[in-house]
């Protein structure tokens, strides 16, 4: 799992995160995301095959998409986030 740069990702997802949601609660439905990825594809996988910069001052969740991994991780943290705050506070754009 790799915490990196904005720059390098470039086949990505990113989560816009509406005003009135606390950035420490996305926090947390992200980790628990990251927990079910890891339930899926296991711990080692996940750490060699995912990208994703969080960004709490612009109030971003950039994912890479360029593998399965990624791919899945976006599924379930949109899919998380939207039931825990609802459709109009994650704004999702690909690119």
């Amino acid at each position: 799992m790799k915490h990196t740069s904005p720059n390098v990702i470039k086949n990505c997802v990113t989560y816009c995160i509406g005003e009135s949601v606390n950035m420490g609660a996305i926090n947390d439905t992200f980790s628990l995301s990251l927990i079910a990825i890891r339930a899926i594809h296991g711990f080692e996988n996940v750490a060699d095959g995912c990208c994703f910069v969080i960004n709490d001052d612009a109030k971003t969740i950039k994912i890479n998409l360029n593998n399965k991994i990624g791919r899945d991780l976006s599924l379930v943290f949109s899919e998380f986030a939207r039931i825990e705050y609802g459709k109009t506070m994650i704004n999702k754009l690909r690119g």
